[in-house]
């Protein structure tokens, strides 16, 4: 973990040690992390994640923290939370939008309604970003992000 810690004071990653995971979970539950990268880029994830492979360190990557279970316990692992600079949406063409994994899907599903596009409509309501639902499969009303 020492030369995680290292790293992100060299690259300029803001991180923090023993950080309380009830900070970054919707449920407002769970222990502490041993460290918390807040990385503000792509280019600081690929590095974390190389650097953390190096080091062979567990990692975990998290968003919003929405439907995020923490046990009292903590994580011993390197979290790496992509938050507020993973967030943009925006059309590809007429009928494809990029949606990064830090955009809030209900701002994606308002997004695609407002250029005229189909195929959210049963996200519409679900908490969490869009990185989160796609890793878990999130569905409601007969619709899956799958689909």
């Amino acid at each position: 973990m020492k030369e995680i810690t290292e790293f992100a004071k060299n690259n300029n990653i803001p991180y923090s040690t023993d950080e309380p995971m009830s900070k970054h979970t919707t449920f407002k539950i769970g222990g502490n992390a041993k460290l918390m990268l807040f990385v503000e880029n792509e280019e600081q994830v690929a590095s974390a994640v190389k650097e953390c492979k190096k080091y062979n360190q567990r990692y975990i990557a998290v968003g919003n923290g929405s439907n995020l279970l923490v046990s009292d316990d903590g994580i011993d692992a390197v979290v790496i939370e992509m938050g507020k600079g993973f967030s943009d949406v925006r059309l590809i063409d007429d009928e494809t939008v990029y949606a990064e994994a830090g955009a809030q899907l209900m701002k994606v599903c308002r997004f695609a309604l407002e250029h005229g596009l189909s195929g959210l409509e049963f996200a519409y309501g679900i908490p969490g970003s869009c990185g989160g639902a796609a890793f878990m499969n999130a569905g409601a009303y007969g619709g899956e992000m799958n689909d």
